[in-house]
């Protein structure tokens, strides 16, 4: 359980207290309707589609890649999708050789994993710029400590780039696709 604080007139006050929960089947749909209008993933062939059968993959691949941050009522705040994978199919990525739905494809159940794609983060625009996106991911690293030391992301927008500098800060080196 996290709780997180806002300094106001310099006097800390409690903002949200907050933990971090698997996604459940209570969440799914609303994170994955979400997610795929949000992506535009239905019209691009290229990215991972977001269905219930690459949800389950994901969750067999390692049933921690998917988290949420909830708070105190159960309310979902933010989510995200940690990827552990290989670093050849890593470097493959990065590079550009092969799409992130061919990173996925390719990414074996079970296998001993050395490089973990930082997915995708989504905070509901109301929970913003609260801390939640930054936590979820030092969750979301940790809790793969046999692939965090190979970290890698494909940044398409602003806040994910922001993200990642705030990472970078933090001790960590992030790998970008071209």
């Amino acid at each position: 359980m996290f709780n997180f604080f806002k300094k106001s007139k310099n006097i800390e006050e409690k903002c949200e207290e907050v933990h971090v929960v698997r996604i459940t089947p209570a969440h799914r749909v609303f994170t994955m309707e979400y997610a795929r209008r949000l992506y535009g993933t239905v019209t691009d062939p290229d990215q991972i589609p977001i269905t219930d059968e690459t949800h389950e993959r994901i969750v067999r691949i390692h049933p921690d890649s998917v988290l949420g941050l909830e708070d105190a009522q159960g309310n979902l705040l933010s989510w995200s999708v940690c990827l552990p994978t290989t670093r050849e199919l890593a470097d493959l990525f990065c590079e550009g050789t092969i799409t992130e739905k061919e990173l996925f494809e390719r990414t074996p159940v079970g296998a001993t994993y050395d490089a973990l794609y930082l997915c995708s983060i989504i905070t509901l625009p109301e929970f913003q710029r609260k801390g939640y996106a930054s936590t979820l991911l030092r969750e979301g690293i940790a809790r793969f400590p046999e692939a965090n030391t190979y970290l890698f992301a494909w940044a398409w927008s602003e806040e994910g780039k922001a993200l990642i500098r705030f990472t970078e800060r933090n001790g960590h080196t992030i790998r970008l696709r071209k």
